[in-house]
């Protein structure tokens, strides 16, 4: 399968000039990971993103962070992606490691948690899967430090010098 890439807005900008070709923009918020607003992050995912994995292409997510090796994004938003995408597309459980850690139990829990948005991101995915199921589900982080966090008038420069959209 063909592997896409999605830059993670919006440090994720700074990987725009070594890249040949994006696909689309994401945005999964560390702070949404560090809240636990685990279906905030799927109510906000773009479609075109959403596709791609239903479409069983191999998904590149770069992002860069300022203050840890690997952005909060990466290491935990994306294994819980993973998580309920396995869950909910292919009926099985995928162990998600976050950190070394096993996060099934927790991950389990939080997918199981009934309300509102749970139930709106569930809309979603399944609306996506009428359309394709993929046999894999094939997400990977790309990250590196940045010291460019926040400074949003280099990062607007980056996206402009962009030949990408």
């Amino acid at each position: 399968m063909p592997e896409k890439h999605f830059i993670n807005l919006s440090n994720g900008i700074e990987f725009l000039p070594t890249l040949e070709k994006v696909d689309g923009y994401i945005r999964i918020q560390s702070t949404a990971c560090e809240q636990k607003l685990w279906w905030s992050i799927i109510c906000d995912l773009d479609y075109t993103f959403l596709f791609a994995v239903a479409n069983g292409d191999t998904i590149s997510v770069y992002d860069c962070s300022a203050h840890k090796k690997i952005p909060r994004a990466i290491y935990q938003g994306l294994e819980w992606l993973k998580y309920v995408l396995n869950l909910r597309w292919k009926g099985h459980e995928i162990v998600p490691m976050v950190k070394g850690n096993n996060c099934q139990k927790y991950f389990n829990q939080q997918y199981y948690r009934g309300g509102l948005i749970r139930d709106r991101a569930f809309k979603k995915l399944d609306y996506v899967s009428k359309f394709t199921r993929p046999t894999v589900i094939d997400i990977r982080g790309v990250s590196k430090p940045t010291d460019l966090d926040g400074n949003y008038i280099v990062l607007a420069n980056i996206m402009k010098a962009s030949k990408e959209p």
